[in-house]
């Protein structure tokens, strides 16, 4: 891989892991963007999540996912004060362990339940770096769930377990996707910090 492309494990201890996961799942949840579906649509969808059980969604659009978008100053209406301290804090926390900072534009997180996958994806118009996190405290790899890369050097694709805790630095031009979760009731969460800036601490 010629871009940007690192990948962390280990970082967190599993209490912190166990907490972080129960604090996501508390928070309320809503339908993230997509080519289908309206913002006004979005902001009066809003569903809550109860002790990490499936919410019992049926659609055909599988690039719909449940979202959570505490800082994001491209739709400021859904800054959430509480929430944007919490991830920033776990901002902070990520940055000090891997040794990089970046100065994120927007903080969401994802929730892919049962089938949900993500289509190919990149950006490409503007340099960003993503700093993805996989928050679940627990994840067996039968679930499925796991992140591709395509090599920007060879075309080949990295297909990478979900395994909890692991931290993800890539540079958003590297074509990504998601595949597909095959886990019932055991939502697949993932924390996304999105940066123009980056520095090597």
């Amino acid at each position: 891989m010629k871009k940007l492309f690192h990948v962390f494990d280990d970082q967190f201890t599993m209490p912190y892991m166990t907490a972080f996961h129960d604090k996501i799942v508390s928070l309320p949840w809503r339908y993230s963007i997509s080519a289908k579906t309206s913002k006004d649509d979005l902001k009066n969808s809003l569903l809550p999540i109860h002790n990490g059980k499936q919410i019992p969604i049926e659609h055909e659009d599988d690039d719909i996912l449940m979202s959570y978008t505490a800082w994001n100053y491209e739709y400021p209406d859904m800054y959430n004060v509480e929430a944007d301290n919490f991830l920033r804090f776990h901002l902070d926390y990520m940055m000090a362990s891997i040794g990089y900072a970046v100065n994120p534009i927007q903080i969401y997180l994802n929730m892919y339940l049962y089938d949900q996958r993500t289509a190919e994806h990149s950006e490409t118009e503007t340099q960003c770096y993503h700093l993805l996190h996989l928050c679940n405290s627990y994840w067996e790899p039968e679930w499925g769930g796991e992140n591709c890369f395509e090599d920007d050097e060879t075309g080949e694709v990295i297909e990478m377990e979900y395994k909890p805790g692991r931290i993800v630095l890539f540079d958003h031009s590297i074509k990504h996707w998601t595949k597909p979760v095959k886990r019932h009731n055991t939502p697949r969460f993932t924390y996304v910090a999105r940066s123009r800036e980056l520095v090597k601490l």
